[in-house]
């Protein structure tokens, strides 16, 4: 399902449902804003419209209503979660990716340096 990252910890969201507007004008707040947060559920800032999420699941607990969270966490309107961050490779899938590879007609490409190596290529940031 669906999550994020708040104060450095995972929040699961459940029962999404999205909301459009008619124009880009009519969006309330920046993308990923919270922008409401009403008896049950809130509702955060997406392109076209909002997302209004009814419960969420935080790292250390179980589901509740995504407004009684909010509460207890101290969110409030204008809160947006963590900027998103690079992917970590693992050292020694990235070993494999940066070993020279050889083709040659006694030795063939390793199928799984290639497929480690495209991922890396994508994860890595430029």
């Amino acid at each position: 399902g669906a999550w994020t990252t708040i104060a450095g910890k995972k929040l699961q969201l459940f029962g999404s449902r999205k909301h459009l507007v008619r124009t880009f004008g009519a969006v309330k707040g920046k993308i990923g804003e919270i922008t409401e947060i009403g008896a049950e559920s809130m509702r955060v800032t997406a392109q076209g419209g909002q997302v209004e999420i009814a419960k969420v699941k935080p790292e250390e607990g179980k589901k509740v209503p995504a407004a009684e969270w909010a509460r207890a966490a101290g969110v409030a309107v204008g809160s947006a979660p963590d900027p998103p961050q690079a992917a970590k490779v693992p050292a020694r899938i990235a070993a494999i990716a940066s070993a020279p590879i050889r083709a040659g007609r006694t030795q063939r490409m390793n199928p799984l340096q290639s497929v480690v190596s495209a991922v890396v290529m994508t994860l890595t940031p430029v």
